[in-house]
């Protein structure tokens, strides 16, 4: 009803129809228990009905979902009614189970999939499963398109369900008791509602391919229909402020220099027609040299910041775009815009962001374009008006560190850099992952968060070759991601390989930090689509 104190809400049990009751919580009625509303969910049935309650179309009322008790005929139904100020709770038609569901005898609410909106599932006596429905925030549900109904194994007879967060994934699963079998089945959730994304690099027609966190391919989509042969950076994150993480595509040289955002809701819905957000050009009309992108939120205020790099031929800029102004559409001049290297320097600054000495906030990591040294600079986010500490002296901004990130026996590599940031060994401050640009390799190397801080840079925690073939020259790019492998979120180190390869792989940084000798152990190795061997860019 609206008071903010929980409601009580009853369903009749076998042989008193299918009515539903709803009584006040204790609140403000002085400790009477109040009768708020009574209805009945189906007419026609008397074996009884199970309920639960979740706020299906984002109003201020929570609202329920009605199951009949069993498959006594004429059941197998679910029906929702819809919470509201006035309390007249009306039963919408009901809605026959899909085939192979049978008889629910209970009901469960949560966001099963991860997509901020409430869902369903119901424990089928009948058929010994459990079926989920996905729900679109209006009120409406439809059932998930894969694994359903889910089987429960030895477990026979489900009676009663709940849902809860039974591993370290974030993710509810589901509990189900069975009275034939004296048993309990536990429902890990494998819903993957994690994506990351590829660019295609130069020389075919701009591409981001999507996948979910175990390396599969779901979709595809081109900004430019073909018109556009200069390759995408991307990055991932919540820059639209509704907890779902968003894309950002930069382009590449040889066209106006553009950033795209796309929603994350409309990706993870249909990544083959994603919904375009906001489009700015970080460097001016004029500009043509493409521009690197990366997401964090550096003053931990709202949604995440977008941070751009200029690509080579202009000097190694790196830009950055409050959420503030992300939101408002403002963006047609940085909030802030500072040198990463030397202003002459026309190699360009690849960028990423994540928090590297555990305060809470996400800071900025840069990677040298070719033509330098493998210089990788980081600048620390702060809550101040400028984003990054030290910010607003003249001439350059000192970085809170800066080391080369890439060894060349007997000379220094001058080839350019790629660099990635997250906590890959789970101490609550994030890894550096560095990779060498064309002729260097397919070298990578990694620093810890601990060694950052520390300042002992002059080694790598570990090094290794992205791909087995050592006289492979096109260069490596970095991207990471999360997912969900062995019951546990995992941080996956994204490489794709640069121009003459097509390779896509997840590695396990973790497990490689523990002994860091040869190749990290593979999540998933792919063949990039569509083949061509132009090279690629993962997500940052």
């Amino acid at each position: 009803n609206g008071d903010g104190f929980a409601d009580v809400i009853v369903g009749a049990g076998p042989g008193a129809g299918a009515h539903v009751k709803v009584f006040s919580g204790l609140g403000l009625t002085g400790g009477a228990v109040v009768e708020l509303a009574s209805f009945f969910a189906y007419t026609g049935f008397n074996g009884g009905v199970t309920v639960s309650s979740g706020n299906f179309n984002g109003d201020a009322f929570d609202d329920l979902v009605v199951t009949d008790n069993g498959n006594a005929a004429p059941g197998n139904f679910y029906t929702i009614v819809l919470g509201n100020a006035a309390l007249t709770l009306t039963a919408s038609a009901p809605v026959t189970l899909p085939g192979g569901s049978n008889g629910p005898f209970d009901v469960a609410t949560g966001d099963f999939n991860g997509d901020g909106f409430i869902d369903f599932a119901t424990a089928n006596f009948g058929s010994n499963n459990v079926t989920l429905f996905l729900g679109n925030g209006g009120g409406g549900f439809s059932p998930a398109p894969t694994n359903n109904p889910t089987a429960l194994g030895g477990t026979t007879g489900p009676v009663a369900l709940a849902a809860g967060r039974f591993n370290n994934t974030g993710k509810l699963d589901l509990a189900v008791a069975g009275t034939t079998s004296n048993s309990v089945a536990v429902l890990q959730n494998q819903y993957n509602r994690g994506y990351f994304a590829v660019g295609s690099d130069r020389g075919v027609n701009a591409q981001v391919n999507i996948y979910d966190e175990s390396g599969t391919f779901i979709g595809s989509f081109q900004p430019f229909a073909g018109n556009f042969t200069g390759g995408l950076r991307v990055a991932i994150g919540d820059v639209t402020g509704d907890g779902i993480p968003d894309l950002v595509v930069g382009t590449g040289p040889g066209g106006l220099t553009i950033v795209l955002v796309y929603d994350g809701a409309s990706i993870l819905a249909n990544p083959s027609t994603p919904t375009l957000y906001r489009a700015f050009f970080p460097y001016g009309t004029a500009f043509s040299g493409g521009t690197f992108v990366a997401v964090g939120n550096l003053d931990g205020i709202g949604a995440s910041e977008i941070i751009t790099g200029a690509d080579a031929g202009g000097g190694p800029q790196v830009n950055i775009y409050s959420s503030a102004q992300i939101l408002a559409n403002n963006l047609n001049v940085a909030a802030f815009a500072y040198y990463a290297y030397a202003p002459n320097f026309t190699g360009g600054a690849r960028v990423a962001s994540a928090d590297i000495n555990g305060d809470g906030l996400a800071d900025v990591i840069t990677g040298a374009g070719p033509g330098g040294g493998p210089q990788v600079n980081v600048y620390l986010g702060t809550s101040g008006p400028l984003f990054i500490v030290g910010a607003g002296g003249a001439g350059l901004i000192t970085p809170y560190r800066a080391f080369f990130g890439i060894f060349a026996p007997g000379f220094i590599f001058s080839g350019g850099v790629f660099v990635t940031a997250g906590d890959f060994d789970g101490d609550g401050k994030a890894d550096i992952v560095v990779a060498a640009d064309k002729g260097g390799g397919p070298q990578v190397q990694v620093f810890t968060g601990a060694q950052i801080n520390a300042n002992l840079l002059n080694i790598s925690s570990g090094g290794f070759n992205s791909i087995i073939a050592t006289n492979f020259s096109g260069g490596t790019r970095v991207g990471q991601t999360v997912g969900v492998y062995g019951g546990s979120l995992r941080r996956i180190l994204l490489s794709t390989a640069g121009p003459g390869g097509n390779q896509l792989t997840g590695f396990d940084i973790f497990a490689f930090l523990l002994n860091p000798v040869g190749q990290p152990p593979q999540f998933f190795g792919v063949m990039i689509q569509p083949p061509g061997g132009a090279g690629a860019y993962a997500s940052e």
